[in-house]
């Protein structure tokens, strides 16, 4: 079989005597070698090895390949026994890396890594020639002439990776004062210093995944020679926007930014006002937008002695008519993500290209008079701790640093504007695919896209935990109208303030802002994820606070905000681009001079909130925060038994289990999923078999509460979305969701909507319900019982915790002025048992753009109840179906419990039949689907698994994260109603599906299979 061909970035580009080239290097010609490591960075003498190493690539995988790691990593205990792995230093060296005799001798040499993860000492030919620290940044390191061979078999490329683990420790150790950061539970790693290295922070551990650590070279490598008065490298371009208040044209600036300047030195013993008098450099510049030249001029790029090795031009603005916004995706009916292709050329040949939308974004935060604050100040917590930030809405707290008119928290809106319109905010937040990340292909990337817009998002938070994701994924959004809230990788910790540190997070925010900060999608920069709240948290901050309140403004206010705001403009001026310096957070009082709004960090009445409660009942609307903007919120879940299976053992298969305990990185996790789940279910009929069917139904039941908890906290906020027309008009409305999480990283206990692997949870199904941009939900409102854990399934109507009556509401998310029309709104009572409806109402709803109204209320008297057959109450359930004038159905069916799923008297024995299997495409297959009883809770699953080894084929070619499991039901996790037939279809995203495959693998469940062990998870297939 063919070699990958892993290639050190082989183009030649001749500009202004910069000569790029690389030698091709096929997959085995890197190899990597091992020995212990000192934090000295001692050279490597190769314990183990060599073996074939790949450029881009981590040591795991390359161990993997070359079969020393012999087991799946994520198989049990693997994390922890492949712990060695991080104290060791690894070497990856290639020979024949550059032809002496092809060098121009006229020119310099230098070696560019695109990425170093982390700590490393590049050598060539057995000489330092540079250093690395940050995975979030890319270096250019000089060659000198006098170490290359003219013989290319003799120039050798070295680099040497230390401990990322060791060194964070080391520098934690080394600086003068504590500066904690979280410590996850159960985690190996811990204490782990992550906050004193600039990697991937859930690479040690996060409460929903493992520390393996993981190091690497995770960029391509390149060669480029340049003229010593060359004009260094195009490094790209920033562009500064302004859109007219009529939105039909717009003045653009751009900002060109050069690196890798030739500077002259002078010789020891020369005087360096020799060089003083240098020419500098003439460069022509120009503009393309579409392929059409718009602008040209001219620059000089210095070469004299102290002059930077980066300098920024800037170009003459220029005008655009006729201009096509960029629309986030079903904002308006004709509004679409339109992309311009802008070119700048660099004396001619030198040339960026970048596909840029035009729009413009608010952050809206307008103070809210008091008097009209209401409800949602009432609420009130304990200080936060971390993974349990519950929302604070007083008016300030003792972390604020001082008390003052200007600290106090006063009630303020929350909400994003885009090109003018108010945007209620739907989506989830994502975290790294894998732990591994040359894993992770550019499908893996799309997939999570994918599977957010088809749950109906318009927005994703890319996690202060992780790392900046690929020019692929930004572009990708870009493309699908889908927003991004991207924050600086700082997160649940404090950070040092030397200058060290300080100035390598200027670089690193500078050189990803300069990458990412065309993308149209990008609509909000965040500076951290919830260290300002972490200044609550820590005992060395809470006794010394002023100490870290400094070290906080240094690095956001005095580091990170000025480098964002120097390559993208003035944030409070340039209307593309929004900022909050932490999430949660109240916001600033001014960016000139840079002041926080200090006080209380997630409250309800102003900034973003982190909501996460778990003693609540997540199925009662009232234990939800009347917030202004949800960041954050969710429930933890377990995965699925297909998705769990592959790594596990049937002794792994109970609940109590070691490995289900190992796993668990949430403390109490395990204790709150169950005291959740037995609020509303009961807990799984044991059927005493070896096939894992028991635990199986467990998991199941885990997924269904976390769906019920999610559902039930959407459709609250958003039936108390909106914006006020005046200030005085109203303060409790919410108008934006990003729920925790999008995916998961591994296979193990997390708030995640999709499995690792790709997998549906129906937690994914019930948020494509929820988040439906037009939707009608029904509200139960009871009499809330003293002790809502009680199983008192015989609440008669009107006693305590017995349903009372029935709200609809009707949202619409689409702009002011869109008006949707539903002929008909039935709302009805359905028996459990018969399946026979009585109905409540039936309306006719008209709902403008951007609103939320109640449609009817209808009183569950007990002679109601009793006409209907609906004694006890949860006898049955309410539902509603919209139609138009055909009677066609328009938005997805809305279902609301009467009680606890657990007192519903549901029928047994449903058989489940799929048939009329077709083939609609390679992909995708249609079928239909009946129940003989109605149930609730109906899922469907393909019984396959990601392969999850994700070893490398013999052709070097990357399998991807998200593999046989990666698609989608057109609708799943809903009640299936007997005499319905459900056309239903299913869609692969990866892979080809036949009827056939389809046919053997479908399997489907409802809530009785939990409690009768006679149920096939084989559903009657008809051919």
């Amino acid at each position: 079989m063919a070699l990958r061909r892993s290639v050190l970035v082989l183009f030649a580009v001749v500009a202004c005597g910069l000569l790029e080239t690389a030698l091709s290097s096929t997959f085995r010609e890197w190899k990597l070698t091992n020995t212990t490591a000192t934090i000295s960075l001692s050279s490597c003498d190769g314990k183990i090895g060599p073996i074939p190493g790949s450029i881009p690539g981590i040591v795991h995988t390359d161990l993997i390949t070359a079969g020393i790691i012999k087991l799946d990593p994520y198989f049990r205990y693997e994390e922890e026994n492949l712990s060695w792995i991080t104290d060791q230093c690894w070497a990856y060296t290639i020979r024949s890396a550059v032809d002496g005799k092809n060098l121009n001798e006229n020119e310099d040499l230098f070696v560019r890594f695109e990425g170093i993860d982390t700590v490393s000492t590049v050598s060539f030919n057995g000489h330092e020639i540079g250093r690395s620290v940050n995975a979030f940044r890319s270096y250019s390191f000089p060659i000198p002439s006098s170490i290359i061979h003219k013989d290319a078999t003799e120039n050798e490329l070295r680099v040497e990776l230390a401990s990322a683990r060791q060194y964070a420790k080391t520098q934690a150790a080394a600086y003068p004062y504590v500066v904690p950061e979280t410590q996850n539970y159960n985690v190996w790693a811990e204490p782990s210093s992550r906050n004193f290295i600039r990697k991937t922070g859930s690479d040690m551990g996060w409460d929903w995944g493992p520390a393996y650590i993981p190091s690497g070279v995770t960029g391509q490598v390149s060669f480029f020679q340049q003229s010593r008065q060359g004009g260094g490298r195009l490094a790209g371009f920033a562009v500064r926007q302004k859109i007219a208040s009529d939105y039909k044209s717009a003045t653009l600036g751009f900002v060109v930014h050069v690196s890798d300047i030739p500077v002259f030195t002078p010789a020891p013993g020369q005087s360096p006002e020799k060089y003083g008098s240098i020419t500098p450099t003439e460069i022509d510049l120009s503009v393309k937008i579409n392929g059409v030249v718009r602008t040209t001029q001219k620059a000089w790029i210095s070469h004299t002695p102290g002059a930077s090795t980066t300098q920024e031009i800037v170009i003459a603005p220029m005008n655009i008519d006729n201009l096509q916004l960029w629309w986030p995706v079903g904002v308006i009916p004709d509004g679409h993500p339109t992309l311009y292709t802008v070119e700048v050329v660099y004396d001619r040949v030198q040339s960026v290209s970048k596909k840029v939308g035009f729009r413009t974004v608010e952050l809206i935060q307008d103070a809210v008079p008091v008097a009209t604050a209401s409800a949602a100040q009432k609420q009130s917590s304990s200080p936060a701790t971390p993974h349990t930030v519950q929302v604070d809405a007083s008016s300030g707290s003792s972390a604020s640093p001082r008390v003052g008119e200007l600290y106090t928290v006063n009630p303020s809106t929350f909400y994003f504007k885009i090109n003018g319109i108010a945007v209620f905010m739907r989506g989830a937040n994502f975290i790294p695919i894998d732990a591994f990340q040359s894993r992770v292909t550019d499908a893996d990337r799309e997939y999570v896209l994918r599977t957010a817009l088809q749950a109906n998002m318009n927005m994703v938070r890319v996690w202060g935990g992780g790392l900046y994701q690929p020019d692929q994924f930004y572009e990708l959004a870009d493309v699908l109208g889908v927003m991004i809230w991207q924050e600086v990788m700082l997160a649940c910790a404090l950070y040092p303030s030397s200058t060290s540190f300080l100035r390598e997070i200027d670089a690193e925010v500078r050189e990803q802002a300069l990458r990412l900060g065309t993308h149209a999608s990008i609509v909000v920069w965040g500076g951290n994820n919830e260290n300002e709240v972490a200044l609550g948290w820590f005992q060395e901050s809470n006794t010394n606070r002023d100490l870290y309140v400094s070290d906080y403004s240094k690095l956001y206010g005095g580091t990170v905000y000025p480098a964002l705001s120097s390559v993208l403009g003035d944030f409070a001026d340039s209307g593309s681009v929004t900022w909050v310096d932490s999430s949660p957070s109240n916001g600033l009082i001014s960016t000139e001079p840079y002041a926080k709004r200090w006080g209380a960090a997630s409250t309800a009445t102003a900034g973003d909130v982190h909501f996460y409660n778990y003693d609540c009942d997540c199925e009662d609307p009232a234990s939800y925060p009347q917030a202004r903007f949800v960041s954050e919120f969710g429930f933890q879940t377990m995965p699925s038994f297909l998705t769990y299976k592959p790594v596990t053992e049937p002794a792994d298969w109970n609940a109590d289990s070691a490995l289900m305990q190992y796993r668990q990185r949430h403390e109490d996790g395990n204790a709150q999923i169950e005291a959740q789940i037995s609020r509303h279910f009961d807990l799984p009929t044991t059927c005493a078999d070896i096939s894992g069917r028991d635990f199986d139904m467990y998991l199941y039941l885990t997924t269904l509460q976390q769906s019920r908890c999610y559902e039930t906290a959407v459709n609250r906020w958003r039936q108390i979305r909106g914006v006020p027309a005046t200030p005085t008009s109203g303060a409790d409305y919410t108008m934006g969701i990003l729920y925790w999480q999008l995916n998961d990283i591994w296979q193990g206990p997390s708030w995640a909507s999709v499995e690792y692997g790709g997998r549906w949870k129906p937690l994914q199904y019930a948020i494509r319900r929820a988040y439906t941009p037009v939707v009608v939900t029904i509200a139960v409102n009871f009499t809330v019982a003293e002790d809502p854990t009680s199983k008192n399934v015989q609440l008669k109507d009107g006693e305590e915790g017995a349903a009372q009556s029935i709200t609809l509401h009707a949202v619409s998310d689409l702009a002011p002025g869109q008006v949707t029309s539903l002929d008909t709104v039935l709302l009805d009572l359905v028996r459990w048992d018969t399946g026979a409806a009585y109905p409540l109402s039936d309306t006719a709803v008209s709902i403008a753009g951007g609103t939320s109204k109640t449609v009817a209320t209808v009183a569950l008297t007990a002679k109601l109840l009793e006409a209907a057959g609906c004694i006890p109450s949860t006898a049955c359930f309410a539902r509603a179906v919209s139609a138009d004038s055909t009677g066609a159905q328009l938005l997805p069916p809305a279902v609301a419990f009467l009680g606890p799923i657990k007192a519903a008297p549901l029928a047994p024995h449903p058989v489940i039949t799929v048939s009329k299997v077709a083939q609609v495409s390679d992909k995708i297959v249609s079928f239909e689907l009946s129940v003989s009883e109605t149930s609730p809770f109906l899922f469907l699953e393909l019984n396959t698994f990601a392969a999850v080894a994700k070893k490398a084929s013999s052709s070097g070619e990357k399998v991807g994260v998200f593999a046989e499991a990666a698609g989608w039901f057109s609708d799943n996790n809903f009640v299936a109603e007997k005499n319905t037939v459900y056309a239903l279809t299913y869609e692969s995203f990866s892979t080809t599906l036949s009827v056939e495959t389809f046919r053997a693998q479908v399997q489907a469940r409802v809530l009785q299979h939990a409690y009768d062990c006679s149920l096939s998870l084989k559903p009657v297939v008809a051919v």
